[in-house]
C-alpha cells in the first residue's frame, strides 16, 4: 500500500528517472535482480536470506494484523491473541509464496486454534479479494494494507513475529537510478512509510 505513495513522491522529486513496477513470486524477482531484468526490488530481509549478491537496506518494521472486513469488525478488539481465532474463517498465504515470517505466523495460528476455516491462495491481491468479498479473515503486514481502504480494519496480532520491509539491489554493477532510489528510500522512505502508514 505504501509503494504508489513512495514512487509518486520519487518520480515528482525526480521526473527524469522512470519507475516501472512488475509484481511476480518472490523467486522470480530474485531471479529478475540477479540476472540484470530489474534493478531494485522491494522484498522482506527473511526472503533473501540465504541470497548471495544482494544488498538489503531496511526502511521499516511493522506488524502483523489481522484484516477483517470493516462492517463484521464488532467483538474483535486490537491487539488480538493469536490463540483466540477458533472458529473463524481465514485466508492464509500459501508457503510457497508467502514470506517466512508470515508463514511461521500462520503455523502458530494453527496450532493455537482448534477450529479454524483456512483458505490458501497464492498471492496478496487474491487475498485482499476475498477479504473483502467477505469469505474469510486475512493476515498480512500492516504495510501491505491500505490506510485509505475504509472497507478493511487492519488490527494488530500478539505475536513477537515482527516483519520487515525494505529493497534489495545487486553488491555490484547496479545502475545510478536504482541507486539513486535506493539513497532517496533511505533517506525519505522511512519518515514517509512511519508517518503516514504505522
Amino acid at each position: 500500500a505504501v509503494i504508489p505513495i513512495i514512487v509518486k513522491l520519487f518520480h515528482q522529486q525526480n521526473p527524469n528517472i522512470k519507475v516501472f513496477l512488475e509484481n511476480y513470486a518472490h523467486s522470480v524477482l530474485i531471479d529478475y535482480l540477479k540476472n540484470g531484468n530489474c534493478n531494485l526490488i522491494f522484498t522482506m530481509p527473511d526472503i533473501i536470506k540465504n541470497v548471495e549478491g544482494l544488498t538489503y537496506y531496511n526502511l521499516t518494521n511493522g506488524q502483523y494484523c489481522l484484516i477483517v472486513p470493516h462492517d463484521s469488525n464488532k467483538e474483535l478488539k486490537s491487539p488480538i491473541p493469536i490463540d483466540s481465532l477458533t472458529d473463524q474463517s481465514i485466508i492464509f498465504l500459501d508457503h510457497r509464496w508467502c514470506p517466512p515470517t508470515q508463514n511461521k505466523l500462520q503455523q502458530e495460528i494453527l496450532h493455537h486454534n482448534n477450529h479454524l476455516n483456512i483458505s490458501y491462495v497464492n498471492n496478496i491481491s487474491t487475498c485482499h479479494t476475498m477479504v473483502k468479498a467477505g469469505t474469510g479473515l486475512g493476515v498480512w503486514a500492516n504495510f501491505v494494507q491500505d490506510p485509505y481502504d475504509k472497507d478493511l480494519d487492519c488490527l494488530k496480532l500478539k505475536t513477537d513475529i515482527i516483519p520487515k520491509y525494505g529493497v534489495a539491489i545487486l553488491d555490484k554493477g547496479t545502475n545510478k537510478a536504482a541507486n539513486l532510489f535506493a539513497k532517496w528510500l533511505i533517506n525519505n522512505g522511512l519518515p514517509l512509510i512511519t508517518k503516514n502508514y504505522l
